[in-house]
């Protein structure tokens, strides 16, 4: 994934403009994930090679943060 479409990607209604033909998308599913791990103090990003193939993370702290 080119760095200018990860740069939209957490944007709401933004879509990648790939997938399956027909789908239903709002393009707004990353957006809320991201914003549930945020309210948990928590951390949801990407890493991503052109051509190689996008991985997801999240990071969710055990104990609140003092």
């Amino acid at each position: 994934m080119s760095p200018d479409e990860q740069s939209k990607l957490f944007k709401p209604f933004q879509r990648r403009g790939i997938g399956i033909r027909d789908e239903k998308s709002t393009g707004l599913g990353l957006m809320i994930v991201k914003r549930i791990v945020g309210g948990h103090g928590g951390k949801f990003w990407l890493g991503s090679r052109l051509g190689a193939g996008t991985t997801f993370f999240v990071s969710i702290p055990i104990q609140p943060a003092e």
